[in-house]
């Protein structure tokens, strides 16, 4: 008895073991096949699987490890085979944020104490205005030593969300400043109650520029997503605008090994996409 329970549970384990490398072929767009076989919607393949991609071909695949990925091919001929394990973004350290910050104690795990990475020129960030009401006399800035001097930037807001926007961060009277020479921002939140501004977050703020030929890609990988159900959309958003996070980190020698950012806004406004 004792055999066949160790039996059983090695078959178990092999079988889970087996079902992790497993990825279910989701969507694809163009052609992609696996050796001499076009891959088709519905198909199992494993991470040893060699594919070959058409040009601008994308592929979606999910699995328990790995959740959901969209692959596109590797910018070189599309006579060229990859293996999936070759293909599958390598993994980083990147936190992918939501955009609303929904109490006093979420400011510091939002932007953490290091590198905050916004697609684009600006990025917008919704807090709870329960306990941040934001008028005239109430407020978020960024404040920053410049040349020995403290420079406090109120930042613009419209309802529930504030900006941070870089031409905005890295001008002073109208002039561009180095940002190079800016060794950290002090978040602060001025309550018109309060003579003194409430520091709710340190960290330094970098903004990633994505090119058009990346930004097209993009915009496939987007419109695959789209075609999923709600349900899937719902399902997997996070693990996809962390593999949008981890492309655009590929393409970016400046950002670290270690960041936070916020697609959600970027997402939104270039391509219309909204989390479920």
């Amino acid at each position: 008895m004792k055999k066949i329970s160790i039996i059983v549970l090695f078959v178990l384990a092999y079988s889970y073991l087996h079902a992790q490398d497993t990825y279910f072929i989701q969507n694809i767009k163009g052609i992609v096949k696996n050796g001499s076989n076009t891959v088709k919607k519905g198909d199992k393949i494993d991470a040893t699987s060699k594919l070959t991609f058409t040009k601008g071909a994308l592929l979606m695949v999910s699995s328990q490890k790995e959740g959901m990925k969209i692959l596109p091919a590797k910018p070189v001929s599309s006579e060229t085979a990859y293996t999936l394990a070759d293909l599958l973004p390598k993994t980083n350290r990147a936190s992918t944020r939501g955009n609303f910050i929904q109490n006093p104690k979420y400011f510091e795990n939002y932007f953490g104490d290091g590198v905050y990475c916004v697609f684009g020129d600006e990025t917008q960030v919704k807090v709870n205005l329960t306990d941040y009401p934001m008028n005239k006399d109430s407020y978020f800035s960024l404040r920053y030593d410049y040349n020995n001097e403290i420079v406090d930037k109120k930042l613009a807001f419209a309802g529930d969300q504030f900006v941070i926007s870089k031409k905005e961060l890295f001008s002073i009277k109208g002039k561009d400043i180095d940002s190079s020479e800016i060794a950290e921002f002090a978040l602060h939140y001025h309550s018109g109650t309060k003579k003194s501004p409430n520091l709710v977050a340190s960290f330094m703020p970098l903004f990633i520029s994505v090119s058009q030929e990346l930004k097209t890609e993009i915009g496939g990988m987007v419109a695959m997503f789209k075609e999923e159900t709600p349900e899937n959309r719902q399902k997997y958003f996070n693990d996809f605008r962390r593999s949008i996070a981890t492309r655009i980190a590929a393409e970016n020698a400046q950002m670290p090994d270690e960041y936070k950012e916020n697609l959600n806004y970027w997402l939104e406004k270039n391509f219309d996409l909204k989390a479920e």
